[in-house]
């Protein structure tokens, strides 16, 4: 981790969020309608922990959308592009095992006190 701080500090807050090593969009697999950004680094090995892809969003060195990201429990949907490090994923949500899918009718609702 202390590599990576050196890395972040030598290169100046933003400058690694659209690097030129860059390789092919890789798919982030999820098996809920969402997940948390600094869940999903850590998840995704760009993180060793959750502090450290906590600091890597506050150092503005994350992205989503093409939108530089602060908010380290951002919510991430199928759909969105992420870009930190120099490696760009795209969330994907698994299909459903009951064949109720992403149908907002199916999704489980809230219980009600009554």
């Amino acid at each position: 981790m202390a590599d990576l701080f050196a890395q972040v500090l030598d290169t100046g807050t933003g400058s690694m969020l659209n690097a030129p090593n860059t390789t092919d969009m890789q798919s982030a697999i999820i098996n809920t309608d969402s997940i948390e950004l600094d869940k999903l680094l850590k998840r995704e090995n760009l993180a060793a922990s959750g502090g450290e892809a906590r600091f890597l969003i506050g150092q503005g060195l994350a992205s989503v959308n093409g939108v530089v990201e602060t908010r380290k429990r951002r919510k991430l949907y199928p759909g969105d592009r992420v870009i930190c490090l120099g490696v760009e994923l795209q969330v994907v949500r698994t299909k459903s095992g009951s064949g109720q899918g992403d149908d907002p009718e199916h999704r489980p609702h809230s219980k009600q006190n009554n």
